[in-house]
């Protein structure tokens, strides 16, 4: 492959792949670059994975040997004070687990309450100047010309002690 003296030569490699085959299946390119190397000099590269990774299937112990980082537009970190306090009074109240729409309506609902509550009708006019990192989402808006408002908020998982673990 001449693809492997490329990558040898560069100091940082990323590797995203774009097929829709699986990624891992024996016959796929992305498959015969990260099998183990014979080469005298090591292949150092970060993996890139489509959010969609997470729900199919493959080895977390995979994933993280590859420095694999997936983008998502949300993520909710179990270990934060802010999900454990939200997480026990939801409990406390509705004697049920929270689930991602719990997490999700919470963020909305206070993000926009905020928002209204200090600009009333006026708020779309203050969406770019106020960024919020809540429970579940994060809400940081852009606006275009024929699409309007757009939350442009990505959050950056990367596998670490077995787990996807927040970048950013």
């Amino acid at each position: 492959l001449g693809i492997i003296k490329l990558l040898i030569l560069v100091f940082w490699n990323a590797l995203l792949p774009i097929s829709l085959n699986k990624l891992f299946s024996s016959n796929t390119t992305t498959s015969k670059l990260l099998q183990p190397s014979k080469q005298l000099i090591p292949i150092s590269f970060t993996l890139f994975g489509h959010p969609n990774w997470e729900k199919q299937g493959y080895s977390v112990e995979k994933l993280q040997a590859l420095k694999t980082i997936i983008s998502t537009g949300h993520f909710v970190d179990f270990k934060s004070p802010k999900v454990s306090k939200f997480v026990l009074e939801y409990r406390s109240k509705y004697s049920l687990e929270p689930t991602e729409f719990s997490f999700k309506g919470f963020d909305a609902g206070f993000y926009f309450a905020k928002l209204m509550y200090a600009y009333s009708k006026n708020y779309p006019q203050h969406l770019l100047q106020n960024e919020y990192k809540g429970l579940h989402n994060s809400y940081k808006f852009i606006f275009t010309e024929g699409s309007g408002y757009m939350n442009s908020s990505v959050w950056l998982l990367r596998y670490k002690d077995f787990q996807l673990q927040a970048l950013n």
